[in-house]
């Protein structure tokens, strides 16, 4: 009986001695601990983990064969809904280490790791404590993958950028330095994956609408600049870039609403938590 009461006292003074800081950074480092296991196993598995996951190998390959993946000769074997943008930055990797899948997942999970930091930070930036803080970031890099997925797919890119230009002048107090910098990650977006251009619309609307107009019309008129700069000179050299990017996609939206309505219902659902450390 003695020997009961030792072991009862001793659990009871482990537990008074483990406030609720401790609990929530233990959790913290375990959700950690089973992401970076998750990832890893992930990014070396043997086969597909999505629907048709080659196809940014298919588009780096082309250029690493010195090939113009939007050419007619290309088409439809190289025909992508998506941008060129992330076989660009795959392009030095793949040279290094191959064109493998693993070496895309790599990428990806590199680019979930700044995603932490600007969540973060941004989240640390605005008041929250650091261990919250922390936990928003590691919540969003928990959710993203489970839309975009560690595959071979530009998705966490975009996410990255679009996640970027909406939280750089937020975080530099709008200034004009910062709508520059946007801007070029909003269209740096379009070329990732599309429809995470809508980040200058996000961005657009709030400066317009709640810090200056004229900075909103400021902001536009950059990201008209930052655009057509691009859009000339891949226009020239992709023939079938907007054709499939743009003009592929807006065939499809008429297809979209319900899904949208899914996803949109999914996306709130599943950031509640983060919303609501915040």
């Amino acid at each position: 009986m003695q020997k009961q009461n030792s072991i009862l006292q001793g659990f009871s003074l482990v537990w008074q001695g483990l406030s609720v800081e401790n609990i929530f950074r233990a959790g913290i480092f375990l959700v950690a601990t089973w992401f970076v296991y998750f990832a890893i196993a992930t990014i070396f598995m043997p086969y597909p983990i999505e629907y048709r996951e080659g196809v940014s190998q298919v588009l780096t390959q082309l250029l690493l064969d010195g090939e113009n993946p939007f050419s007619a000769a290309n088409q439809p074997l190289a025909m992508t809904n998506y941008g060129i943008l992330y076989s660009f930055v795959a392009y030095p990797f793949v040279v290094l280490f191959g064109n493998t899948l693993a070496v895309y997942r790599s990428i990806n999970f590199i680019i979930l790791l700044f995603i932490f930091l600007i969540i973060s930070q941004t989240a640390s930036k605005n008041g929250s404590d650091r261990y919250i803080a922390q936990a928003c970031g590691l919540m969003i890099i928990i959710v993203i993958p489970s839309w975009g997925g560690f595959g071979a797919y530009p998705s966490v890119m975009g996410a990255f950028l679009f996640i970027s230009a909406a939280l750089v002048p937020f975080s530099f107090s709008f200034s004009i330095k910062s709508l520059w910098i946007s801007a070029f990650l909003a269209v740096l977006a379009y070329y990732t994956k599309p429809y995470f251009v809508l980040s200058f619309g996000v961005v657009f609307g709030y400066i317009f609408l709640f810090v200056s107009k004229r900075k909103g019309l400021l902001y536009g008129f950059i990201f008209g600049l930052i655009f057509i700069s691009f859009y000339l000179p891949v226009r020239l050299v992709f023939d079938f870039y907007f054709i499939d990017t743009f003009w592929g996609n807006i065939a499809n939206t008429s297809r979209s609403f319900d899904h949208m309505r899914k996803q949109l219902f999914e996306l709130v659902k599943e950031f509640a938590p983060i919303i609501g450390l915040m």
